[in-house]
């Protein structure tokens, strides 16, 4: 028996720490459940979370065939479409309330405490009911910060206090596949845990003279989605400036003030890493956060606004004229728990900590799906119902109708592919998250994007490092400079990041 595991005959029961699952076997279709639940029930009657999928009337999962048909003839507006409507899916209000709000449908979701647990989860189960006792906003500074891109870069780790937290969510369907076992090809009927690091170590032992091409685990389900949801610290009283992405050129990074974003667009093959970072601390614009304004839009802030405001996440907003004010509820935005307020204190380690009662608001988010055998890649980020400008790494462009507040005030860039047309053919996509890929820990950030990214995710880091140096060129699947030894694991770099012994 595992610890904290209870198994009967036809019910498994976990209790891991902060959340109760409870499995009960499936039929291997993704998951479709509901949950009764109370917007006037009292916080100390909690009902359970139920994680749910997205519904229907989003377009998900899409046809396979169909969407990479629109990924070949690179359709952006039709995979924007697309990506706009997974995200109506993700923030419409699920059937499970939490301090007697309803939740977002990503909110019922398991995060990756819940899900890679010591010891793992090693139980191959049909039929899946998960429900678990709070949201689990396990605050994390982004991994984003700390890339690593080859061993001379090893003692060089970038290391941030930008306010900015995230961590990750798994889709029931992502879970299933994570908990169940697996085979390989020459594993003679032996089965693989992806949450089990000494499991992966031996898959990664079974291969043999197997091709570098097709060393990787089993891929998921197409209904398998992987988030990153990324949060910043506002006070309970007072206004908090939190940054505002105006573009490269809008950063107090020297090395941006000359950065030609058509450049950036179109990299050159063999074109060294771009020197600019301009990370949130480096932005020049900021907007001046009110906690008990709930109504009033994005407006110029005054100069009274601005001299009583706490810029310690957005030390780059130094002039008044770069400064706007505006309501909590322009963000999607909860209330701190004590136990989340130690969680972001510990992340963060601020000179002032946070409290209970003090608000987290949510900046950006990374959408990962599994329609395509390379996945769809979509990120979002706050603008406030405003244009990014340039339209640099994306834009509000065809937002679709289904989407509610405070969701529309969100912009987005996709990347399908590595480059925008079949076979690496093309120029390099360029789609990063404004609050994430700008730190100086991603070398080349403001020229990245998710898929290159995500294709050099091991089992076995190699020389490498692991993550790209650099994005002028497309990643072979089969290039033994990132792929010699190792595993790879279906474009997650969950699977080898937080694998439990």
């Amino acid at each position: 028996m595992l610890r904290g595991v209870n198994v009967m005959k036809r019910k498994h029961t976990l209790i891991l720490g902060v959340c109760t699952v409870v499995l009960v076997g499936y039929q291997g279709n993704p998951l479709h459940v509901t949950a009764q639940a109370s917007t006037d029930a009292p916080y100390e009657e909690q009902q359970a979370i139920v994680p749910q999928p997205i519904g229907p009337g989003f377009d998900f999962p899409a046809e396979r065939a169909a969407l990479q048909e629109l990924v070949d003839a690179n359709d952006v507006a039709a995979m924007r479409e697309h990506a706009w409507n997974i995200w109506a899916g993700l923030t419409a209000d699920s059937a499970s309330v939490y301090q007697n709000q309803p939740l977002p449908v990503w909110e019922t979701w398991l995060s990756t405490e819940q899900v890679f647990t010591n010891p793992p989860i090693e139980i191959s189960v049909h039929d899946v009911d998960i429900s678990n006792e709070n949201p689990g906003r396990e605050f994390k500074d982004p991994s984003q910060f700390f890339h690593i891109t080859g061993a001379e870069d090893a003692e060089e780790v970038n290391e941030v206090e930008s306010g900015i937290v995230g961590f990750n969510k798994y889709d029931p369907s992502m879970v299933q596949y994570l908990w169940d076992g697996h085979s390989a090809p020459e594993a003679h009927g032996d089965e693989y845990f992806y949450t089990s690091s000494s499991s992966l170590t031996a898959l990664n032992e079974t291969w043999g003279d197997t091709a570098i091409i097709d060393r990787k685990v089993t891929d998921a389900s197409n209904t398998a989605l992987e988030l990153k949801p990324v949060m910043m610290w506002v006070r309970a009283e007072g206004l908090t400036a939190i940054p505002f992405w105006q573009g490269p050129n809008s950063s107090t990074d020297s090395n941006c003030a000359d950065v030609s974003v058509d450049e950036l667009r179109h990299p050159e093959p063999g074109q060294p890493a771009t020197t600019c970072h301009p990370d949130p601390s480096t932005w020049t614009h900021c907007v001046l956060v009110d906690p008990h304004n709930t109504t009033s839009g994005l407006q110029p802030a005054t100069e009274e606004q601005f001299a009583s405001a706490d810029f310690t996440e957005a030390k780059g907003c130094i002039d008044v004229e770069n400064a706007q004010y505006g309501g909590i509820n322009l963000l999607y935005n909860f209330k701190l728990s004590a136990s989340e307020a130690v969680a972001f204190n510990e992340a963060q380690g601020p000179e002032k900590p946070a409290e209970a009662g003090d608000y987290m608001v949510f900046l950006a988010m990374h959408v990962n799906t599994k329609e395509i055998v390379d996945w769809t890649w979509q990120t979002f980020w706050w603008q406030g119902g405003q244009e990014t400008p340039d339209a640099y790494p994306g834009s509000g462009a065809g937002r679709t109708d289904n989407i509610v507040e405070p969701w529309t005030n969100y912009n987005m860039c996709t990347a399908y592919a590595q480059t925008t047309y079949p076979d690496n053919q093309g120029d390099m996509n360029v789609c990063f998250n404004p609050y994430l890929e700008t730190s100086s820990g991603i070398p080349d950030g403001i020229r990245s994007n998710c898929v290159t990214c995500h294709a050099a995710a091991t089992v076995a880091t190699p020389e490498t490092g692991g993550y790209p140096a650099t994005y002028n060129k497309p990643i072979d699947l089969g290039d033994p400079i990132y792929f010699d030894g190792a595993t790879k694991t279906d474009f997650s770099w969950a699977i080898p990041s937080n694998a439990q012994p």
